[in-house]
C-alpha cells in the first residue's frame, strides 16, 4: 500500500482545507493566511494531502510579497498542516477502504504525515536580521514573525508563543523566565502592568515594566496557565536549557534567547526610551553594559529632532 491511496481534492466546499483547520476562535490574521492559501489550492484544483508549500512560496514571492510576509504565510500553513495531520480520524474516514485492518489505516496515515512534515521543513524564508561580530538583533517586523510562528492552537504551540513573546517583551534572561511564578506577573504600585523578577543575576529582585498597549501579553500568559497543570507553581516548569531549544526551534536563522534580550535593548532605545531605564528593567549595573546590547544604532535614528526654534539665529 501507499500513500497515493490517500488523495482527497478541494472541491468539496464541507471538506476544504480551511474548513478542516480553522474554528471561530482563531486569530484573524491566521485565518486570513489560510484562506487565501485555500483559494489557491482551489484555483488550481490542487490535493492539499500532497506536498503544496514549495510552490505557494513561488506564488507568494511572484505577488511581490516581502520576505517577513511570506514567513508569516508558510509559519501559518505549517501549523494548520499540524493541526490536519492530528486529526487522524478524519484521515482515516478519507481511505478508500474502509475494510482494511487498523494498523494498515495507521500504516498509510503515518507515512502520509512523515511526507508532509518532512517536505513542508525543507520550505522556508530565512529571516534578515541585522548583525554586529557576533551579536544578532530583530526588527520589529521579524520579531512579529517570530511569535506567529508556534501557533497558539495547543498546549505546546501556546508556551513556545508566551515563551517568546516575554522574552521579547520584557528582555528577561532563560534563567529569569524558566523562574517565573504567575503571581510574578502582576502590576506595580503606579497600576502598570509588569513581572517582578525574584531570583535576577546577583539574586537582585527588579520590575520590570511591560511596553504600552501589551494587554494582550497577559491574556496569553493567562490562557496558557489555565490549560497548564503545574504542581511546582511555575509559570512554564522548563528549564533555561528547554528555553533555549524552543527559540532555536522556532528561529530559521538560529537566533538564540541572548539575541531575543538584545532586540529588546535595542528597540525600546529605538522606541524613545533611556537608556537608564532600559538598564533597571534588564537587571544591568551600569550603563555601559546596556550599551552593548543596543549596539550601533543608525545614525539617521540617533539624530535627535528639533530641541528649539533657534531659526533667529539664521537671521
Amino acid at each position: 500500500m501507499t500513500t497515493k491511496q490517500l488523495t482527497i481534492l478541494t472541491t468539496d466546499d464541507t471538506h476544504d482545507f480551511a474548513s478542516l483547520t480553522t474554528d471561530a476562535s482563531a486569530d484573524k490574521n491566521v485565518v486570513s493566511r489560510i484562506n487565501a492559501y485555500n483559494a489557491w489550492l482551489l484555483q488550481g484544483q490542487r490535493d492539499f494531502l500532497k506536498s503544496n508549500l514549495a510552490d505557494y512560496k513561488e506564488a507568494l514571492e511572484a505577488r511581490g510579497l516581502k520576505d517577513t510576509s511570506i514567513h508569516a504565510h508558510l509559519a501559518t500553513i505549517k501549523s494548520a498542516y499540524r493541526r490536519l495531520l492530528d486529526n487522524r480520524e478524519y484521515l482515516y474516514s478519507q481511505l478508500p477502504d474502509q475494510n482494511m485492518s487498523f494498523a494498515d489505516k495507521k500504516a498509510l496515515v503515518d507515512e502520509l504525515a512523515l511526507r508532509i512534515e518532512q517536505s513542508n521543513k525543507n520550505v522556508s524564508v530565512k529571516l534578515t536580521t541585522v548583525q554586529d561580530s557576533d551579536h544578532t538583533w530583530l526588527t520589529s517586523k521579524e520579531a512579529v514573525a517570530l511569535i506567529r510562528i508556534p501557533g497558539q492552537y495547543d498546549h505546546a504551540g501556546l508556551r513556545d508563543t508566551a515563551v517568546l513573546t516575554l522574552l521579547l517583551t520584557t528582555g528577561l534572561r532563560e534563567a529569569e523566565l524558566a523562574d517565573l511564578t504567575l503571581n510574578d506577573i502582576t502590576r506595580g504600585r503606579d497600576g502598570k502592568a509588569g513581572i517582578w523578577v525574584m531570583q535576577g543575576k546577583g539574586k537582585k529582585q527588579r520590575f520590570v515594566y511591560l511596553p504600552n498597549g501589551m494587554q494582550a501579553v497577559l491574556e496569553l500568559v493567562k490562557r496558557y496557565a489555565a490549560h497548564s497543570d503545574n504542581e511546582a507553581g511555575l509559570l512554564f516548569d522548563i528549564t533555561p536549557r528547554t528555553i533555549q531549544r524552543i527559540v532555536s526551534k522556532h528561529s530559521r536563522n538560529k537566533v538564540t534567547p541572548h539575541d531575543l534580550r538584545r532586540t529588546y535593548a535595542r528597540l525600546s532605545y529605538l522606541a524613545g526610551m533611556r537608556v537608564e531605564e532600559i538598564q533597571k528593567n534588564m537587571g544591568h549595573t551600569s550603563p555601559p553594559i546596556t550599551w552593548e546590547y543596543i549596539g550601533d544604532v543608525d545614525t539617521d535614528n540617533r539624530q535627535p529632532p528639533a530641541l528649539f526654534d533657534i531659526s533667529f539665529l539664521a537671521a
